[in-house]
């Protein structure tokens, strides 16, 4: 796995506790780079955010803070929106 610019920064039991909170086994990476430790903070805060909903909803994040988030009762709805 790849870590982010600030590595000396980050511990590998929170990097650990991220994965393991998120099940990465979950997630299927399609392409590109390997997941990047700012990769699975994104993933982390979105899932945190979507369960606060009840509605389907979905959410665009860029470096932990969301830039668009929609909830409709149809997902492709909320991601038209």
């Amino acid at each position: 796995m790849a870590i982010a610019k600030n590595a000396q920064k980050i511990s590998s039991g929170r990097l650990h506790d991220i994965c393991e909170k998120l099940d990465i086994n979950l997630f299927e990476q399609l392409n590109g780079k390997e997941l990047s430790y700012n990769n699975l903070l994104d993933i982390d805060s979105a899932v945190n955010l979507i369960s606060e909903f009840n509605e389907t909803t979905f959410v665009i994040l860029k470096h932990n803070n969301a830039c668009g988030l929609a909830s409709r009762p149809k997902l492709i709805d909320a991601w038209k929106d």
